[in-house]
């Protein structure tokens, strides 16, 4: 089982409600609550946590070895969520200020353009040219009054240029087969339903994707022969299908869960 089924399966097995626990160990109903549901984020910090789950875990007479060592992996977990948003909020500020300073710069720019445009064609000529308009008309230079010729170089290279270039590239290509479909033993699909979630998967031992998937997006599709492992940083807002079995809600709102499918073949 998990910490959170432990803790709350140790507790009902005792006849205990959560208000009961919260007078006995005077820890916050809200940080039993936490620790049932597997809620790490709602924690204040780990040391805190840590006592917390001691006293929890001594008073329904339970190993707190085996459960310090399943809220470490869970703690990871919530830190790795924690830790992508924080970047990604740090990355949308820094995107607005520099967008901020572009405009900034933009209009700084057309401002100088217009007061050159005023001084220049608003100046008046401090001099008139006489020139006879008709100078250049009644004079052409040689070179007006000869034909141009093509050239025969630009002719012969034209003939000669080897159209072999593209047909080749496009002869790599198609040699390649297309919709090749790769062996797989485990297919899995992930669609954000009922809000935004933060997803890391690893498909085989190799990272295959790791950002905030947006409600309503196109559901997103893993394959691999060995092992997906998927971080969920919002359990309640995906369903999960498992090679066309649907998973459902993998845990509540906030939740971080940690699925690893293996190939057991």
């Amino acid at each position: 089982m998990s910490l959170g089924k432990d803790l709350s399966s140790a507790r009902e097995r005792k006849g205990l409600t959560i208000q009961q626990v919260k007078e006995s160990t005077q820890i916050d109903i809200r940080y039993l609550k936490a620790l049932e549901k597997e809620e790490l984020s709602i924690l204040p910090d780990k040391e805190i946590a840590l006592s917390y789950l001691d006293t929890y875990g001594s008073f329904l007479n339970l190993e707190v070895k085996d459960l310090t060592s399943q809220f470490n992996k869970l703690w990871s977990d919530t830190n790795t969520a924690k830790d992508f948003l924080k970047e990604s909020l740090a990355d949308k500020q820094q995107k607005s200020v520099f967008q901020s300073y572009k405009n900034i710069f933009l209009i700084a720019s057309v401002a100088i353009l217009i007061a050159i445009s005023i001084f220049t064609f608003g100046a008046k000529p401090d001099k008139q040219t006489n020139e006879n308009p008709n100078t250049i008309a009644n004079n052409p230079s040689p070179e007006a009054t000869e034909p141009k010729l093509q050239s025969d170089k630009e002719d012969i290279s034209d003939a000669n240029t080897p159209a072999s270039s593209n047909e080749t590239i496009n002869q790599e290509i198609n040699d390649k087969p297309v919709g090749a479909i790769l062996p797989a033993n485990i297919a899995i699909e992930v669609a954000a339903i009922r809000g935004d979630c933060w997803l890391e998967v690893t498909v085989d031992g190799k990272l295959a994707l790791y950002r905030l998937v947006k409600v309503g997006e196109e559901p997103l599709q893993f394959t691999g022969t060995q092992e997906i492992n998927i971080l969920i940083g919002n359990a309640a807002a995906v369903d999960m299908t498992f090679n066309g079995e649907s998973l459902g809600p993998l845990g509540t709102e906030g939740q971080v869960v940690r699925k690893v499918l293996k190939n057991l073949d």
